[in-house]
């Protein structure tokens, strides 16, 4: 049985999606829709979208507030993609951190438990906006992006112009 299948087959049974082609919503036009909000036990994340807030484009925020003491523990999790294995692709987006300035991380993720990696890339976010440009090229079909892994006390991450291409 061909490998593709399967993998559709076993993203249906445990309850996520694929979408075929581009990142879904990455202007945040729908909220945070394709989009969700991870957290590691006991740690309170929230996120929301304020519309028009840089360069005129949306904005979404990961934000934690006091008494969250992990140095890591939450992130937002793209839907699962499609994509070419082999192909390079490309994320783009502007982001600016208010609170402690600690290195967060890009994940691409792909395939399955049994057959998942992970390409982590770190970028050091500050008060600034700052563009941030990530290169990745799978080696399976499969594919979520996760974006954050923040956790500090009184961090705010902020993203806009959000992209996701094929070169």
């Amino acid at each position: 049985m061909n490998m593709f299948p399967r993998l559709i087959l076993s993203l249906f049974l445990a309850g996520g999606s694929l979408s075929a082609g581009p990142l879904k919503n990455t202007d945040f036009s729908q909220g945070t829709e394709g989009w969700k909000l991870e957290a590691a036990p006991g740690v309170n994340g929230q996120v929301k979208v304020l519309p028009k807030e840089y360069e005129d484009k949306n904005v979404l925020v990961l934000a934690f507030g006091q008494g969250d003491l992990k140095p890591w523990g939450a992130w937002l999790s793209s839907e699962n993609l499609v994509v070419e294995p082999g192909k390079n692709y490309v994320l783009r987006f502007f982001a600016r951190l208010e609170g402690q300035a600690k290195a967060r991380k890009i994940c691409f993720v792909e395939g399955e438990k049994e057959t998942r990696a992970i390409d982590r890339q770190p970028f050091t976010p500050d008060l600034e906006w700052q563009e941030y440009v990530f290169s990745f090229t799978p080696t399976q079909k499969a594919l979520h992006i996760t974006i954050g892994d923040i956790g500090w006390p009184d961090s705010t991450l902020y993203i806009a112009g959000l992209t996701f291409e094929q070169e």
